[in-house]
Protein backbone atom coordinates (compact mmCIF):
# COMPACT_ATOMS: atom_id res chain seq x y z
CA UNK A 1 0.00 0.00 0.00
CA UNK A 2 3.11 2.25 0.81
CA UNK A 3 4.57 1.43 -2.70
CA UNK A 4 1.19 2.36 -4.33
CA UNK A 5 1.34 5.91 -2.41
CA UNK A 6 4.69 6.39 -3.56
CA UNK A 7 3.89 5.40 -7.20
CA UNK A 8 0.54 7.37 -7.81
CA UNK A 9 2.54 10.61 -5.92
CA UNK A 10 5.46 10.07 -8.30
CA UNK A 11 2.98 9.73 -11.30
CA UNK A 12 1.12 12.91 -9.75
CA UNK A 13 4.64 15.09 -10.05
CA UNK A 14 5.70 13.84 -13.29
CA UNK A 15 2.73 14.59 -14.78
CA UNK A 16 3.01 18.07 -12.71
CA UNK A 17 6.18 18.35 -14.48
CA UNK A 18 5.04 17.63 -17.84
CA UNK A 19 2.57 20.17 -18.11
CA UNK A 20 5.39 23.23 -16.51
CA UNK A 21 7.05 21.97 -19.19
CA UNK A 22 4.01 22.61 -21.67
CA UNK A 23 3.90 26.11 -20.10
CA UNK A 24 7.38 27.41 -20.11
CA UNK A 25 8.61 26.11 -23.74
CA UNK A 26 6.46 27.81 -25.99
CA UNK A 27 8.10 27.86 -29.19
CA UNK A 28 8.36 31.33 -30.81
CA UNK A 29 5.59 31.85 -33.36
CA UNK A 30 6.37 30.98 -36.97
CA UNK A 31 4.35 33.97 -38.43
CA UNK A 32 2.47 33.08 -41.78
CA UNK A 33 -0.86 34.10 -43.68
CA UNK A 34 -3.38 30.74 -43.48
CA UNK A 35 -6.93 30.77 -44.67
CA UNK A 36 -9.64 31.56 -41.97
CA UNK A 37 -12.05 29.32 -43.69
CA UNK A 38 -10.23 26.33 -44.24
CA UNK A 39 -8.53 26.76 -40.96
CA UNK A 40 -11.94 26.43 -39.24
CA UNK A 41 -13.04 23.43 -41.35
CA UNK A 42 -9.64 21.99 -40.02
CA UNK A 43 -10.35 22.79 -36.16
CA UNK A 44 -13.85 21.41 -36.49
CA UNK A 45 -12.94 17.92 -38.57
CA UNK A 46 -10.30 17.83 -35.54
CA UNK A 47 -13.75 17.40 -33.22
CA UNK A 48 -16.02 15.61 -35.28
CA UNK A 49 -16.21 12.25 -34.14
CA UNK A 50 -16.22 13.65 -30.35
CA UNK A 51 -19.02 16.17 -30.86
CA UNK A 52 -21.05 13.75 -32.82
CA UNK A 53 -20.84 11.28 -29.95
CA UNK A 54 -22.03 14.06 -27.38
CA UNK A 55 -24.15 14.68 -29.72
CA UNK A 56 -23.31 18.46 -29.77
CA UNK A 57 -24.54 21.07 -32.48
CA UNK A 58 -21.50 22.74 -34.24
CA UNK A 59 -21.74 25.85 -36.22
CA UNK A 60 -18.91 28.30 -37.98
CA UNK A 61 -20.26 31.73 -38.99
CA UNK A 62 -17.72 34.52 -40.61
CA UNK A 63 -18.95 37.90 -41.94
CA UNK A 64 -16.89 37.44 -44.52
CA UNK A 65 -15.04 40.38 -44.95
CA UNK A 66 -11.67 38.21 -43.27
CA UNK A 67 -10.17 35.76 -45.88
CA UNK A 68 -6.95 35.06 -43.93
CA UNK A 69 -5.40 34.94 -40.74
CA UNK A 70 -1.66 36.44 -39.46
CA UNK A 71 -0.17 34.41 -36.77
CA UNK A 72 1.54 30.54 -36.31
CA UNK A 73 -1.33 28.47 -37.63
CA UNK A 74 -0.45 25.09 -35.21
CA UNK A 75 -0.30 27.52 -32.24
CA UNK A 76 -3.75 29.23 -32.78
CA UNK A 77 -4.88 25.81 -33.71
CA UNK A 78 -4.02 24.51 -30.14
CA UNK A 79 -5.42 27.75 -28.52
CA UNK A 80 -8.74 26.51 -30.36
CA UNK A 81 -8.56 22.99 -29.34
CA UNK A 82 -7.87 23.76 -25.35
CA UNK A 83 -11.13 26.45 -25.37
CA UNK A 84 -13.09 23.82 -27.69
CA UNK A 85 -11.72 20.85 -24.93
CA UNK A 86 -13.40 22.92 -22.44
CA UNK A 87 -16.52 23.63 -24.34
CA UNK A 88 -17.40 20.46 -24.68
CA UNK A 89 -16.48 19.21 -20.95
CA UNK A 90 -19.12 21.38 -19.86
CA UNK A 91 -21.89 20.52 -21.90
CA UNK A 92 -20.75 17.08 -20.89
CA UNK A 93 -21.70 18.23 -17.79
CA UNK A 94 -24.90 20.26 -18.62
CA UNK A 95 -28.33 18.87 -18.71
CA UNK A 96 -29.52 21.10 -21.61
CA UNK A 97 -31.68 19.16 -23.88
CA UNK A 98 -30.00 20.61 -27.28
CA UNK A 99 -26.13 21.23 -26.58
CA UNK A 100 -24.56 23.77 -28.90
CA UNK A 101 -20.73 25.67 -29.65
CA UNK A 102 -20.23 28.64 -32.55
CA UNK A 103 -17.38 29.73 -33.20
CA UNK A 104 -17.58 33.25 -34.76
CA UNK A 105 -15.30 35.41 -36.69
CA UNK A 106 -15.62 39.19 -37.49
CA UNK A 107 -13.42 42.17 -37.98
CA UNK A 108 -13.05 44.55 -34.34
CA UNK A 109 -13.69 48.18 -34.87
CA UNK A 110 -10.06 48.63 -35.19
CA UNK A 111 -10.09 45.95 -38.01
CA UNK A 112 -8.49 43.71 -35.81
CA UNK A 113 -10.05 39.81 -36.30
CA UNK A 114 -12.35 38.68 -33.21
CA UNK A 115 -12.70 34.91 -32.68
CA UNK A 116 -15.57 33.95 -30.81
CA UNK A 117 -16.19 30.16 -29.23
CA UNK A 118 -19.26 30.12 -27.50
CA UNK A 119 -21.69 26.95 -25.99
CA UNK A 120 -24.57 26.88 -23.76
CA UNK A 121 -22.83 24.87 -20.82
CA UNK A 122 -23.46 25.97 -17.44
CA UNK A 123 -22.35 29.53 -16.85
CA UNK A 124 -19.00 29.88 -15.28
CA UNK A 125 -19.49 31.48 -11.82
CA UNK A 126 -17.82 34.51 -11.09
CA UNK A 127 -15.36 33.55 -8.23
CA UNK A 128 -14.24 30.94 -10.94
CA UNK A 129 -13.85 33.08 -13.45
CA UNK A 130 -11.48 35.62 -12.04
CA UNK A 131 -9.35 32.59 -11.67
CA UNK A 132 -9.52 30.49 -15.20
CA UNK A 133 -6.13 31.70 -16.58
CA UNK A 134 -4.21 31.24 -13.96
CA UNK A 135 -1.73 28.52 -14.53
CA UNK A 136 -2.80 25.03 -12.94
CA UNK A 137 -6.26 26.27 -11.82
CA UNK A 138 -8.77 23.96 -12.56
CA UNK A 139 -12.66 22.97 -11.21
CA UNK A 140 -12.04 19.00 -13.00
CA UNK A 141 -10.67 16.23 -11.43
CA UNK A 142 -8.76 15.16 -14.65
CA UNK A 143 -7.81 18.80 -15.39
CA UNK A 144 -4.50 20.23 -15.54
CA UNK A 145 -5.32 23.79 -15.46
CA UNK A 146 -2.63 24.49 -18.01
CA UNK A 147 -4.90 25.10 -21.01
CA UNK A 148 -6.52 28.50 -20.97
CA UNK A 149 -2.82 29.97 -19.49
CA UNK A 150 -1.31 28.20 -22.36
CA UNK A 151 -3.90 29.98 -24.92
CA UNK A 152 -3.44 33.52 -23.02
CA UNK A 153 0.56 32.89 -23.16
CA UNK A 154 0.38 31.88 -27.10
CA UNK A 155 -1.88 34.96 -27.59
CA UNK A 156 -0.08 37.74 -25.96
CA UNK A 157 3.55 36.24 -28.49
CA UNK A 158 0.75 36.70 -30.97
CA UNK A 159 0.07 40.59 -29.48
CA UNK A 160 -3.34 39.39 -29.47
CA UNK A 161 -5.69 38.74 -26.42
CA UNK A 162 -8.49 36.56 -24.99
CA UNK A 163 -11.05 37.11 -22.18
CA UNK A 164 -14.45 35.17 -21.30
CA UNK A 165 -17.71 36.41 -20.64
CA UNK A 166 -20.31 33.97 -19.12
CA UNK A 167 -24.29 33.81 -18.42
CA UNK A 168 -26.60 31.40 -17.69
CA UNK A 169 -27.60 31.04 -21.63
CA UNK A 170 -24.10 31.63 -23.03
CA UNK A 171 -20.31 31.28 -22.01
CA UNK A 172 -18.18 33.03 -24.85
CA UNK A 173 -13.83 33.28 -25.19
CA UNK A 174 -13.32 35.85 -27.43
CA UNK A 175 -10.18 36.22 -29.11
CA UNK A 176 -8.50 39.83 -30.33
CA UNK A 177 -5.64 39.03 -33.01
Amino acid sequence: QGLDTIEERGNGLVNFVDNYRKLTRIPKPEITSFGVEEWMEQVKMLFHDRLNREKIRFGIKTDGRQKDLTGDKKLLTQVMINILNNAIEALTESSREEKAISISLELSRQNRPVIRISNNGPAIPDEVMEKIFIPFFTTREQGSGIGLSLSRQILRLHRGYIHAESTEEMTSFIITL
